[in-house]
């Protein structure tokens, strides 16, 4: 995956467009499995070749994050946009509980739209 800029309002690192994020780090992770995250199979899928390890992803991904710092910090957001904000409503309490010192942790979803049919 090539490098991801970030853009927009939200994301920016100018104190006056962003005065309240633009000190905050940033990590993206690819929505690359297909099953929001969730999937936690032993085997690959034959008929796909597929692996449907979403659930091993977001584990490997807080487990860094959390040794790189992010367990210290004073504030989270986990966002999710389009596809991905589906896993950022679903793994909203697993985000908060991996963070107990935490005081403020907010989820947020952008750009999701999901038919209910």
């Amino acid at each position: 995956m090539p490098p991801f800029k970030f853009r927009g309002h939200d994301f920016s690192n100018n104190k006056n467009a962003n005065p309240d994020l633009f000190n905050w780090n940033k990590v993206m992770v690819a929505y690359c499995d297909g099953v929001a995250f969730t999937g936690d199979v032993e085997t690959v899928d034959p008929a796909t070749n597929l692996y449907f390890r979403g659930a091993r992803i977001f584990s490997a991904v807080m487990e860094d994050l959390l040794a790189k710092g992010l367990k210290d910090d004073k504030n989270a957001l986990l966002i999710g946009s389009s596809a991905g904000a589906y896993p950022a409503m679903l793994y909203c309490d697993r985000f908060s509980k991996l963070l107990p010192n935490t005081p403020r942790i907010k989820c947020l979803t952008d750009s999701g739209y999901f038919i209910d049919v």
